[in-house]
């Protein structure tokens, strides 16, 4: 994690040395024209990206949605909008990365790259929680069998009772003022 601070924190002289550096080559305002450009790129490869897959509208869209092989257009659609996010930052190093990731060849690699990492970070939680439900007495099949422990019973401590519902008594209402003292 400390390296991403460091690449965000390291970005913005990177970037500004860039614009010098290659305004020196082409004029600056050419540089000036390809931000602007870039910004409207990017809003509209991201607004188009949220608008072809649902899932990416938030976390509502997210519900019972995992990624995997056969989600053919959740990776491409949020690879184009990181890309587009990448090009609404300003700087050309960010701009050349959206472009190189726009790339089909490249969006493939970033697609199965990003399934395996997924699926191995999928793998772990399902490791840790069965891991978790076993420290606590679970079983692994407890709930195929209907039980919570090893022999398929509850373990933990039974309340019995009955609800019922209690209406509220009403009370004296307390007066406002002075009260006389109790001198008992």
């Amino acid at each position: 994690m400390s390296k991403v601070f460091l690449w965000l924190f390291l970005l913005p002289p990177i970037e500004i040395f860039l614009w010098v550096w290659v305004a020196h080559f082409i004029s600056g305002w050419w540089i000036f024209l390809w931000t602007i450009f870039a910004f409207f790129f990017g809003m509209s490869l991201m607004v188009n990206s949220f608008r072809a897959v649902p899932q990416l509208h938030g976390a509502q869209g997210m519900r019972g949605f995992q990624l995997n092989a056969n989600s053919s257009e959740f990776a491409p659609a949020l690879i184009r909008a990181l890309a587009g996010l990448l090009l609404v930052i300003p700087g050309l190093l960010t701009d050349a990365v959206a472009l190189f990731l726009l790339l089909p060849p490249i969006q493939h690699i970033v697609q199965k790259s990003a399934i395996r990492t997924f699926a191995k970070r999928q793998q772990a939680v399902q490791e840790a929680m069965m891991e978790q439900m076993r420290q606590h007495g679970f079983s692994s099949d407890a709930f195929s069998q209907g039980g919570f422990s090893q022999n398929g019973g509850f373990t933990g401590t039974t309340v019995e009772g009955e609800a019922r519902i209690v209406e509220p008594t009403p009370t004296n209402s307390l007066k406002i003022g002075r009260q006389p003292a109790n001198d008992d």
